[in-house]
Parts: C-alpha cells; sequence; structure tokens
C-alpha cells in the first residue's frame, strides 16, 4: 500500500483486508503446495520400489492432474488394500504358527488356498486320518513290528487276566449270596474245611471219625454252594450217604483216564457231562491181573448187558461213548502249530480233522524235529529198559535250546516211551548241567505220557 492508510474511508480499509486476505491466501496455497510436494515425492518414492503396488502410480498421476474429484474412490481403494494388508498379516501370522505343528499342511495351504478351504470343511476327520497315517509310517520306518507283537500279547494277557479276575469275583458274588439266605450253610462249609484238613493223608488213628464229621458238614452246605470241584477219591469220601442224582451236573475232565472207579458218577449226577479222547491215554492199570477181573466179572456181571465194558482198561469216556449219543466233537485247536495238528489228523482223526486256529507267526521255531541218535544202543528190558546215549544227546539238545535266545521263556518237558528208567536218567543230566531252578523256570520235568496228560508245554522232547 503506498502512503498512509486513511482509516477514516471505508473504501481504503477495505482495499487493505482484501489485501491481507489475499496475502493469507498465498501463504496458505504455499504452505500447501509445499505440504502437497512433499507428499508427491513420498509416493514417487514408494511408486519407485520394483514390488510398489499400481495404486501407488495412480494416486501420483490423480494428485498431479490434480483431478479432485477421483480422489473419494482413490481413497476408498486405499483403505481396502490396507484392510487386505491387515488381514494377510495376520494370516501370514497364523500360517506361521501352523507351520510349527503342522508344516506341510501349512504349505499346502498356502499354495493352494481354494482346494485347501474345501478339505477344510472335514478338517477334524482329516486331521485324525493325517496324524494315523504320520503314526503309522514312522512306526514302520523305525521296524517296530517285534514291540507291537510284544505289547499284543501283553494286552491279550492283560484282557484274559481282567476277565479271569472279573469271573472269579462273579463267582463268590453269586455264592456269597446264597449263603446269605442260609447262614448255618457258612459254618458248616468252614466245618467242612477244618475236617478235610484233620483227615490229612487218611491213615491217623482218628481219620474215619474226621471224615464222618467232614460228610455231615458237606450234606448240610452242599445246596449253599453251586460248583465242587475235586478229586475222585474226595468225591466219594465226602458225599455220604450216596443217592441218585444227588448233584444236578457232574462235569469229568480227562475222562479217557478214569477207569470203572469212576462209574458211580452216572448215579450220583441228574446230568452227565463227559469231557475226553479215546485217543489219548487209558487208564494205568499197572500189575493188575486180568484172569481175576475176568473170573470177576463172569461170576458177578454175567447177566449185565456189556459186561465187557467194565474193564480196568475201559475208561468212563469209553463207557459214555457206548451208552450215551449225544456227542460233540471238538474240530478247532487253538494250542500246536498246523504241522502237528495234520499229524494227528493223519494218525487218529481221519473222520473228524481237526482245524488249527494258531497262525504262523514270523521267525518260528520249527514246528517238527526228527534227530537220529547214530551208536545209540538199548540197556535192560521191560520197565527198566534205557538207552544212554539217545538220553546225553537229548540232554545236549536240551541245554543248547536254553542257551538259545529264541527259547526265551518257553516251558518244556521230556516224554519218554519206553519204560520207567529212562526219564530218571535224563532228568538226573539236566539237574547237573542246567540247575533246578532253570528247570523250574522253564517247567522242566521227565516222565511217561501220563505225567503230561492235560497239561501244556511250549517245547515236547520225545
Amino acid at each position: 500500500l503506498a502512503g498512509e492508510v486513511v482509516w477514516h474511508d471505508p473504501e481504503t480499509v477495505n482495499k487493505l483486508l482484501d489485501t491481507c486476505r489475499a496475502v493469507i491466501s498465498r501463504n496458505s496455497f504455499n504452505a500447501i503446495q509445499l505440504k502437497l510436494q512433499l507428499y508427491i515425492q513420498k509416493i514417487e518414492s514408494v511408486a519407485g520400489l520394483p514390488n510398489a503396488h499400481p495404486v501407488a502410480n495412480e494416486a501420483l498421476a490423480i494428485i498431479k492432474q490434480g483431478k479432485t474429484q477421483l480422489y473419494p474412490n482413490l481413497m476408498a481403494r486405499i483403505d481396502d488394500l490396507n484392510r487386505r494388508s491387515e488381514r494377510a498379516k495376520k494370516i501370514k501370522s497364523l500360517l506361521n504358527k501352523l507351520s510349527e505343528s503342522a508344516p506341510v499342511f501349512a504349505k499346502k495351504l498356502s499354495e493352494n488356498p481354494q482346494e485347501s478351504a474345501y478339505h477344510l470343511k472335514s478338517l477334524e476327520n482329516a486331521w485324525a486320518w493325517a496324524r494315523a497315517n504320520s503314526w503309522l509310517q514312522d512306526f514302520l520306518n523305525k521296524d517296530n513290528l517285534p514291540i507291537l507283537e510284544r505289547q499284543l500279547r501283553q494286552v491279550d494277557d492283560d484282557v484274559k487276566s481282567n476277565l479271569a479276575k472279573l469271573s472269579a469275583n462273579l463267582a463268590w458274588k453269586f455264592c456269597f449270596s446264597r449263603m446269605e439266605k442260609k447262614p448255618s450253610s457258612r459254618r458248616h462249609l468252614m466245618g467242612w474245611q477244618q475236617a478235610i484238613k484233620k483227615v490229612g493223608k487218611g491213615t491217623g488213628k482218628h481219620a474215619p471219625k474226621h471224615r464222618r464229621d467232614a460228610q455231615q458238614h458237606l450234606n448240610e452246605c452242599r445246596d449253599a454252594v453251586p460248583a465242587w470241584v475235586m478229586p475222585l477219591h474226595r468225591v466219594y469220601e465226602t458225599v455220604q450217604p450216596p443217592a441218585p442224582g444227588i448233584f444236578d451236573v457232574i462235569i469229568v475232565d480227562e475222562a479217557s483216564q478214569c477207569g470203572p472207579e469212576a462209574l458211580p458218577l452216572m448215579y450220583l449226577a441228574k446230568r452227565l457231562l463227559v469231557v475226553g479222547d479215546e485217543q489219548q491215554i487209558s487208564p494205568e492199570a499197572v500189575g493188575v491181573g486180568r484172569e481175576q477181573i475176568f473170573r470177576l466179572r463172569d461170576e458177578y456181571l454175567n447177566d449185565f448187558e456189556h459186561a465187557d465194558s467194565f474193564d480196568v482198561e475201559s475208561s468212563l469216556f469209553d463207557n459214555g461213548k457206548r451208552r450215551f449219543n449225544n456227542r460233540i466233537v471238538l474240530r478247532e485247536h487253538f494250542r500246536c502249530m498246523p504241522e502237528i495238528i495234520r499229524f494227528s489228523n493223519d494218525l487218529s482223526y481221519h473222520a473228524t480233522p481237526l482245524i488249527p486256529l494258531r497262525q504262523y507267526p514270523p521267525q518260528r521255531l520249527e514246528p517238527l524235529k526228527l534227530v537220529h541218535v547214530p551208536g545209540g544202543y538199548r540197556e535192560g528190558s521191560n520197565n527198566r529198559a534205557i538207552n544212554r546215549p539217545e538220553a546225553e544227546k537229548l540232554v545236549e539238545t536240551v541245554v543248547q535250546c536254553c542257551n538259545d535266545d529264541r527259547y526265551d521263556d518257553k516251558t518244556m518237558g521230556v516224554i519218554t516211551l519206553q519204560g520207567d528208567a529212562q526219564a530218571p536218567i535224563i532228568e538226573n543230566m539236566l539237574l547237573e548241567q542246567l540247575g533246578a531252578e532253570e528247570m523250574e523256570q522253564r517247567r522242566l520235568i521227565c516222565g511217561k505220557p501220563y505225567s503230561f496228560q492235560g497239561d501244556e508245554r511250549h517245547i515236547i522232547f520225545l
């Protein structure tokens, strides 16, 4: 402005105000231009980067051209990109966490998200399958089959043990519930147990008195006990007086070894279950004169039908087979290897062959092995016959097996087929070379077939 401002002149003052406003606007414009230039420089530095987003160049062009009408759309795109960027960062963070636990799944998810998203619908089942498959592959690569077999045997043994305990507990519970209904039964049962203990071997002076006491107690408590397990001689000692049908059911095990002394069981039982095998050993009647038996049978049983069945060598199984029609034949065998069952089928079971249930395990022992002993010879005769070279070779083989890792935890037995003298010789040799502790651990005994009837061993030397 030139000269003095005439403050009383409105026109002059208004011009001054306009001039001031113009100066202020110019200064603001210059400041905005400077700020805008700084923004342009920043955007140019970002747009010049090799991985810059195309929106940076678009924003630079719009700002330089001053196309302000395009600003709202540009800002909306930038805001959307910022949201996507934040989401991408979050996804990347989650993928990094997932990679720590499931790197393969995380990689597939990042490489092909659309296909992976489809599988995410069944993520729980897929995850369970992947874990199982991963464990299986790892297990197979580590050759853990022997460990798994041991674990399977252990679990199988646990199942059998628990089932046996459960059955025993349920049986005792039922037994005690019967006694609770009749308290005197428990007292008589204890009395029977004490009387039997006093009987002992039955040779004492007062044994007959104790036996009568046991019989009396048994008659009072027999109904309270659902099942009695007794050897044959104990039945006849305690069940007095005998009467028909005292027991609802009598089960006779190893009936092929029971001679005519077991026939009264048919009188004592309402129903009789005879379990045995005619192909197994018959009752042992050593030293019993057949002529005397035949004479007594002709004298007292001459009018009996099938009197020839009352013989010392006729077992209860033989009598049951002759008199009973409803036979149930065992068709499955679970103990022995298939080769041994085939041997038994060829020898004894042509009509009703057994089906072996036991399968071939890996690295199994040879199931049947024949060993020839050269130079063997027999000494003595009849029941005193022995064969020392054969005994020495057998003992040598047993010792070798006991020192072989494949025979760890295997029980053993030695059966001699001729006479009574060979088994003690072998047993004494084994005691000297193996020791009593090893023999006890392997349940290693030597005897005739009668010593093993109804018993079981992993390995038998014959």
